[in-house]
Parts: structure tokens; C-alpha cells; sequence
């Protein structure tokens, strides 16, 4: 037993809700205030939540540490299902899982009026392809090396943010982008 004068001066976090809320609702944390807050909380966190490891693995794509963010994955990707899943999956973990590789890595933005698209990927991954549905429409992404292809296969046209480029995207037309 570690006692309590012990914890009473640790500074030990047992989930990152901190990171959570960077990873949740980045437009609250400006500038650099994102990454000073996470570089503070990302050692005292011990990861008492399965989901801790995957708000930690969006964030730090999102700040580009790539390094960090694909051991954070890997945790994620590899935690004990939870025992009240009878022997299933744990699909919050999924979802941990799938908001790492698209919103960390890939760089998608659902929020405001364009879609936006701003991808990390490691240098080890050579590609990344999803599809998401936003506002009626589906999107078709492909990110390969330092080019970004998007392609609305449903829906109206609109507009697509990809990096910091805004290009209007048709119906069955692709957008290839550098980033």
C-alpha cells in the first residue's frame, strides 16, 4: 500500500481529462496552449481508463508527434477487452481507435462549415483511405505520401479545406492536393 501522505504528494492523474478535453473541443485550447497543457498532463497520467490511451493518441497526432501518438495507438489497439463485454469487443475502445487514425493522423475536421482535411501520418505509413459522411454527402479520402485525394462520390457539391487550401469538390470529381 502506497498510504496516503504518499498520493497526497503525487501528482498522478488517473485519466487525461484534460487531454480529453483537447481532443473533444480544440477550438477552446488556442495556439500553443493545446500542447502546453497535454506536454504537462501526458507524464502524470496513468491511464486508469481504457479510452486514456486513445484521447492520448489523437492529441498527440494532432500536434504532430507522431513517434508518441503510434505508442499511444499501439496501447489502445492492444488493451484487455473490458470484462463487461462478455468476451466482444470494448467499442468505445473501437472508437478511441478510430478517432486517433482519422482525426489525429488523417487530420479530418467535421466542425463549422467545410470540411476540413489537415494529415500527420507517420513516415512509416505510405497511405490512409476512408470515406466519411458529412452533411449529406459522402467524401471519399485517399492520403498518400504528401498528397491528399478527395472525392465526393454523393451529395451536392461543396467545399473541402484540405491543409489550408479551400477547393470546391463536385459530384464524382477528385481534388488532389499537396500537403
Amino acid at each position: 500500500m502506497i498510504g496516503r501522505e504518499l498520493t497526497q504528494r503525487s501528482q498522478v492523474v488517473k485519466q487525461a481529462d484534460v487531454v480529453a478535453l483537447i481532443a473533444l473541443l480544440s477550438e477552446e485550447f488556442p495556439g500553443t496552449t493545446a500542447e502546453t497543457n497535454f506536454r504537462h498532463y501526458e507524464p502524470l497520467c496513468a491511464h486508469g481508463s481504457s479510452l486514456s490511451t486513445g484521447m492520448h493518441a489523437l492529441v498527440a497526432a494532432r500536434l504532430g508527434d507522431a513517434e508518441m501518438a503510434l505508442r499511444y495507438l499501439r496501447a489502445t489497439a492492444a488493451a484487455d477487452p473490458d470484462p463487461n463485454t462478455a468476451g466482444g469487443v470494448h467499442i468505445a475502445g473501437l472508437g478511441a481507435l478510430w478517432q486517433a487514425v482519422i482525426l489525429g493522423f488523417a487530420g479530418l475536421d467535421l466542425k463549422g462549415d467545410t470540411l476540413g482535411i489537415d494529415p500527420r501520418l507517420p513516415p512509416q505509413w505510405r497511405g490512409l483511405s476512408f470515406r466519411v459522411s458529412w452533411k449529406g454527402r459522402s467524401v471519399a479520402i485517399r492520403i498518400v505520401g504528401d498528397t491528399v485525394q478527395a472525392t465526393l462520390v454523393e451529395g451536392e457539391g461543396m467545399e473541402i479545406r484540405i491543409a489550408a487550401a479551400t477547393r470546391k469538390l463536385a459530384r464524382g470529381a477528385t481534388q488532389q492536393v499537396p500537403v
